[in-house]
């Protein structure tokens, strides 16, 4: 008999450290859930999290795409330029009972060695979309950032707060959120990294809510399409609706949702869309 214990207490163990190890996850962010081809048009996030002590440690790769609406560009339209941003990031998260912080520290390159001609032209092989001349994009430049987010639980709500401040862009956010079922963690109204939940028992869960942006800051805003054409004027203040359903499994975890933003610069056609899919798998 306690033999038997003693192999079940190893194996509870063996259970348990397993659970509690590294797990990695994939963040793709585009607008082709709406047929769209326009300003934040991708982004692509891939992360391995990692428990050390009490807080998680994160280690990613991300690429974020800009470009104008070339679809119904017309001459004398002022819209964005196109740009690409790629980074590295290390991210901290410390998870309370009630709350979720977390750190992040981003170092890359924004312009053509982010790569944004290159990815959006082997995408467009698969997907026919109009062409953006991407000799509007800015030269080479560092791009660097950190961001701060605290996510404080309330029941079935959770309300956001936090800021962004780097190279490129500079801003505050806030927002609330009503969560459903499972509770799943969406970066949507984060603006920062956010691992999604480790493997469990399985459940679906959904959430929907509001936020926005009050932006002091904005590079990727800082030049025209047009060659001849003055910069877009951004707007101080951006708005963002997202919703979304995940599933937590045995083998990981997967959230679909869908944002809305209010326009970014004056003059801007209609709001922007995006869907974002997160895909984890424990391993």
């Amino acid at each position: 008999m306690r033999r038997l214990a003693a192999v079940a207490l190893l194996a509870a163990c063996g259970a348990a450290i397993a659970a509690e190890g590294p797990r990695s996850y994939v963040q793709i962010d585009n607008d082709v859930v709406f047929g769209t081809d326009r300003w934040y048009t991708s982004g692509v996030r891939i992360a391995r999290v990692e428990e050390r002590g009490e807080h998680e440690i994160e280690w990613g790769l991300l690429q974020e795409i800009y470009t104008p609406e070339a679809k119904h560009f017309e001459p004398g339209t002022v819209d964005r330029a196109p740009a690409a941003r790629l980074l590295l990031s290390l991210a901290r998260h410390d998870a309370l009972p009630a709350c979720l912080q977390t750190v992040e520290v981003a170092v890359g390159v924004r312009g053509p060695s982010a790569q944004g001609r290159r990815a959006t032209e082997f995408v467009h092989r698969l997907i026919p979309a109009p062409e953006v001349d991407w000799s509007r994009e800015e030269s080479d430049r560092l791009d660097a950032q950190v961001a701060a987010v605290r996510s404080q639980r309330s029941g079935d709500a959770v309300f956001h707060y936090g800021a962004v401040a780097g190279t490129e862009r500079t801003f505050a956010h806030a927002g609330a959120e009503m969560q459903f079922g499972k509770r799943i963690a969406s970066g949507l109204l984060r603006f920062a990294a956010t691992p999604p939940p480790a493997a469990g028992p399985q459940g679906w869960g959904a959430f929907a809510g509001l936020g926005a942006r009050a932006v002091a800051r904005d590079r990727l805003l800082e030049r025209g399409y047009g060659p001849d054409l003055p910069a877009p004027d951004r707007e101080r203040v951006v708005g963002r609706f997202a919703a979304g359903v995940g599933t937590i499994q045995r083998w990981g975890s997967a959230i679909f949702s869908l944002a809305l933003d209010s326009r970014e610069f004056t003059g801007q056609r209609v709001p922007h869309a995006f869907g974002s899919l997160v895909v984890h798998v424990d391993f």
